[in-house]
């Protein structure tokens, strides 16, 4: 399947009046990151869910026209947050399946990623999900999702890109703004690509 033709049948898709939302985002959101002390700050990863709770208030009230969100997909089997009051059903598709197969670039890794990458493109199509929004998924998306939803996918970035990119784009953006005087950081939402 190539791009293009995926892209034509999407837009066909998107011609109804309803677009079918998933949100992605791993439940250790904030535990492997060093702004989240667990001894100084407990509390925020007790309750901490991110912007989840706020778009889904968002999309309930339509103030996101047209939407509606249909399913949360988390990379993690053990996960820290409970998401049960949003009344939305949840996908776990656990990454550690195909992180444990090796090292990045091997086969067997390669083979892992296809296989894991297909499942969570069956259980999107499953749901008629349209539109994917990953907030601090954590995962590089290969060509089978690429494939299957190019120019469907956003990501968001808490830091402003290409200037602070990484794993640790919060605690790099305060870092840099104290040692370089500057007075303001940013939020960076781009379409995934291969890239």
């Amino acid at each position: 399947m190539n791009n293009e033709n995926t892209v034509e049948e999407r837009e066909t898709q998107l011609d109804r009046s309803l677009i079918r939302i998933a949100y992605f985002l791993t439940s250790k959101e904030l535990t492997d990151e060093p702004i989240a002390d667990p001894e100084r700050f407990p509390e925020v990863n007790e309750t901490h869910r991110g912007n989840l709770p706020r778009f889904a208030a968002m999309v309930q009230e339509g103030r996101v026209a047209g939407a509606e969100l249909a399913l949360i997909v988390m990379d993690d089997d053990t996960p820290h947050r409970d998401f049960s009051d949003l009344g939305l059903e949840t996908h776990v598709e656990p990454s550690s399946a195909f992180k444990r197969a090796g090292k990045r670039g091997t086969p067997e890794r390669d083979a892992a990623k296809k296989e894991y990458e297909t499942r969570l493109a069956t259980r999107l199509n499953d749901n008629g999900i349209d539109l994917i929004l990953c907030d601090r998924y954590m995962i590089i998306h290969g060509s089978t999702m690429l494939d299957a939803f190019f120019g469907l996918m956003t990501n968001t970035h808490p830091a402003r890109l290409p200037n602070i990119p990484g794993a640790f784009p919060t605690v790099d953006a305060l870092k840099r703004a104290r040692k370089e005087g500057i007075w303001f950081t940013g939020n960076t939402l781009h379409m995934v690509d291969e890239g």
